[in-house]
């Protein structure tokens, strides 16, 4: 959850809009003071928890255009998701210091929530 602010919080403020390459893909948002929550229980007791897998989750698995809306319910003005090219993208996280290697993770990543998109990837 903590992804939307770092990433998109300054095109928020300066465009009222935030950009990526998801198309209508949900994706469920987590909390990090929730993760951390679960693994201090886990390491409370870990003998209870060895040998289990949890699959963390937000309470909704929502699209960008939703995660707008509610955005701007909150700050009581007007923000819309912009759906932009996975190249676009791309040149995006390159040119804000990110390591092409990690570029091409966070976008095959994103292509596992919008299968449409993937497989259209690969058809070409």
């Amino acid at each position: 959850m903590q992804n939307i602010v770092a990433y998109n919080a300054q095109s928020i403020r300066t465009d009222h809009a935030f950009y990526a390459a998801m198309g209508d893909a949900r994706t469920s948002l987590v909390d990090v003071r929730d993760v951390g929550a679960v693994a201090a229980a886990i390491l409370g007791e870990p003998g209870r928890h060895n040998g289990e897998t949890y699959e963390l989750n937000g309470p909704d698995a929502l699209t960008n255009a939703e995660i707008a809306e509610r955005i701007s319910r909150i700050i009581g003005r007007e923000v819309a998701f912009i759906d932009i090219p996975e190249e676009k993208q791309r040149q995006a996280m390159l040119g804000a210091g990110l390591p092409a290697w990690q570029a091409d993770a966070i976008l095959s990543f994103r292509n596992t929530t919008a299968p449409a998109r993937a497989r259209a990837l690969t058809a070409s």
